[in-house]
C-alpha cells in the first residue's frame, strides 16, 4: 500500500475520475450502513456504479492479500469476509462514508 494515505489514495482515484458517472446505483452505497455487519458493508460496496465498485474491492483485495493469477474477480462473499476484520472494516466503512 506504500506510504500514501487512505484519504490520499481515495482522493487521486475521485480526481482521476470527475468526468466518469457514479452511475445510478449510487443510491444504494449512500443509505447509513447501519450494524457493523460484513456483509452489508461488502453488499453496498458491489452495489456501486463502476469504476468505484472495482476500486473499493481493489483496495480491500489488496489489504486482504488476496492474489490471483488469472485475474479473478474476488466474490462478495470473499469481500464479506475480508471485512470482518474490525480494522478493514472500519477503514473501508469510513472511506465509502467519506466519498459518499
Amino acid at each position: 500500500m506504500g506510504g500514501i494515505s487512505v484519504g490520499m489514495r481515495l482522493k487521486r482515484w475521485r480526481l482521476s475520475d470527475q468526468r466518469s458517472s457514479r452511475g445510478s446505483d449510487e443510491g444504494a452505497a449512500r443509505e447509513d450502513l447501519g450494524p457493523d455487519d460484513p456483509g452489508v458493508l461488502a453488499a453496498r460496496i458491489f452495489a456501486l456504479a463502476e469504476p468505484w465498485r472495482g476500486r473499493f474491492i481493489g483496495y480491500i483485495a489488496d489489504a486482504a492479500g488476496y492474489r490471483n493469477g488469472r485475474g479473478a474477480k474476488p466474490s462478495q462473499a470473499q469481500v464479506a469476509g475480508w471485512l470482518r476484520d474490525r480494522r478493514l472494516f472500519r477503514q473501508v466503512k469510513a472511506m465509502l462514508d467519506t466519498w459518499m
